[in-house]
């Protein structure tokens, strides 16, 4: 005997942009290389670490067990195996390779979106004064929030720090390569 649940009908296989988040992330934030003239980068790294702020247990996460322990058989259902994809991404110099800004951080799972970003406090704060934790559930939103970032009051105030960092960088260099001229001459 064979039923037909229909299922196929409620499924959909079209119209749906997947690009991985990290890929539009990528996108978005090339132009920052250019827009600096080279001199700052925004960079995009594998991240391992929470992305959010967390408790830690007292006593180091020591837990004394003093009775029966409940098996929750729910833990051994639902996602198997389930894997979240993290990444941090932040500004550098070119001449500051050691010194970064963590703009954001982000996350996925398995079907790449919905994406949570967690913005810099003080650029949150320059954007939205309500939240700094947003869940973005297409690639239209994580653009458009990833715009609003980028060209914050606050983001563009770091790249001007860092663009002035890159440029004293220079001209140091420039008076060092100068004064070994003229001690050569």
């Amino acid at each position: 005997m064979s039923i037909d649940i229909k299922i196929k009908d409620k499924l959909n296989f079209t119209g749906i942009d997947l690009t991985a988040p990290e890929t539009v992330v990528e996108e978005c934030v090339k132009e920052i290389s250019n827009a600096t003239n080279e001199m700052v980068v925004c960079a995009i790294k594998p991240y391992d670490k929470p992305i959010e702020s967390y408790n830690v247990p007292a006593l180091g996460g020591i837990h004394i067990i003093t009775q029966d322990t409940k098996h929750d058989i729910q833990k051994d259902l639902g996602p198997q195996g389930y894997k979240t994809t993290r990444f941090e991404v932040f500004y550098t110099s070119t001449k500051l390779p050691h010194y970064r800004f963590r703009v954001f951080f982000f996350e996925y799972g398995i079907g790449g979106y919905p994406v949570k970003v967690v913005i810099e406090e003080s650029i949150a704060r320059a954007i939205n004064k309500d939240y700094y934790i947003y869940k973005l559930n297409n690639r239209a939103d994580l653009e458009t929030l990833i715009e609003r970032i980028l060209t914050s009051s606050k983001s563009i105030e770091i790249l001007q720090d860092l663009i002035n960092a890159t440029i004293i960088a220079n001209s140091r260099e420039t008076d060092q390569v100068s004064d070994c001229i003229d001690d050569n001459t």
